[in-house]
């Protein structure tokens, strides 16, 4: 291989390259890095909600989804799948217009939760990154549902 040996006029060329791209990233704005992680976050829930409605009503198929695949405990398949709905839609709305954003945040982690223990318990990968994401929000700083 043909690499250049580090010098130390070349270190220094690369840490203030990275002090400058540092310096840029601190400028930018918090609100709008929020409201970037917020329609994220949303748009995710928003998507799944779509596909467990036709109109205004939760599908047979959707039913029965709930039914033989999901199997949440405690509730029957039909509550289930029009409480999912209905959070899906109602959160995300929410969050991405920053009213009770905290509250949809921390209603849309509890969902993730459900579905990590009782639904699908070996994407936990995904719902740890969505979890972290609703609870930490783009802060650097601040540990808070966004």
């Amino acid at each position: 291989m043909n690499s250049v040996p580090p010098t130390p006029a070349r270190n220094a060329a690369v840490f203030l390259r990275l002090r400058a791209a540092v310096g840029y990233a601190e400028r930018f704005p918090s609100w709008l890095l929020g409201l970037i992680i917020r329609v994220g976050i949303a748009d995710v829930f928003w998507r799944s909600g779509q596909t467990k409605v036709s109109g205004w009503h939760v599908t047979q198929t959707t039913i029965q989804l709930f039914r033989d695949e999901y199997k949440v405990p405690l509730l029957s398949p039909e509550i289930a799948a029009n409480l999912a709905a209905l959070q899906e839609h109602l959160f995300s709305v929410l969050l991405v217009i920053g009213l009770a954003s905290r509250l949809s945040a921390l209603g849309l982690l509890c969902m993730t939760a459900v579905i990590e223990i009782f639904v699908y318990p070996e994407n936990w990968p995904d719902h740890l990154l969505c979890g972290r994401t609703a609870v930490c929000g783009g802060s650097r700083t601040r540990r808070t549902l966004y």
